[in-house]
């Protein structure tokens, strides 16, 4: 089953690769939790059609951690992010845009 975003939302698939996670190899205390990074990089693979901002999908876009929200359906994990919180876009270039 395909999922279509709406309310400016873009539908995300995580650019970077996960650590594999093993056996540690030090101690760590009860509870710890390793930090998170304040920025992340994605894919896009589709948005909203109420969008103001120009994205298509396989275009990687730089988006704030905390503001990425997992929605788990039907065993299926969709990652979302509200438009306006995409800081940028990664590429040689953007035709559509003028600077």
């Amino acid at each position: 089953m395909n999922f279509y975003p709406c309310n400016r939302h873009i539908l995300l698939d995580k650019a970077t690769k996960e650590e594999k996670k093993g056996e540690p190899m030090v101690l760590l205390p009860e509870g710890y939790t390793p930090s998170v990074e304040e920025f992340a990089s994605y894919i896009v693979v589709r948005s909203s059609p109420d969008c103001t901002i120009d994205v298509c999908a396989g275009e990687i876009v730089l988006v704030e951690s905390s503001m990425v929200k997992e929605i788990k359906f039907e065993d299926e994990i969709y990652t979302l992010i509200l438009e306006n919180y995409v800081f940028g876009f990664f590429g040689d270039e953007r035709g559509d845009w003028q600077y």
